[in-house]
């Protein structure tokens, strides 16, 4: 209580958690609208790589088989750890796919 009385007394304290509260009510919409975005990626990434097999990176902790699972990994794709590994568990390789000079199958 004391204070939000010291913070009434003095102008430019009121104005700076006025700016705080501020800029904290617009990062949430912020926060939400990437939330919203990771979903729905998230669920894209269970109708593509729902089925792909374990490797390296794509175990039985972090996959695309459920969307709680999806978020997960989508978050260590965001935040940059090991994201090429899940690539590279996700892609197509030999033997599922075939090469011939001047196409790819």
């Amino acid at each position: 209580m004391r204070f939000f009385t010291i913070v009434g007394r003095h102008s430019t304290l009121k104005m700076l958690m006025l700016t705080v509260f501020m800029s904290m009510l617009r990062s949430f919409f912020i926060i939400m609208a990437m939330f919203l975005l990771m979903l729905f990626y998230a669920y894209a990434g269970v109708i593509l790589f729902g089925m792909v097999k374990y490797g390296q990176a794509v175990n039985r902790h972090a996959n695309f088989r459920s969307s709680s699972n999806a978020l997960a990994v989508l978050f260590r794709i965001v935040t940059g750890e090991d994201w090429n590994e899940v690539m590279h568990d996700c892609m197509r390789s030999p033997p599922y796919c075939w090469y011939f000079e001047g196409a790819a199958y």
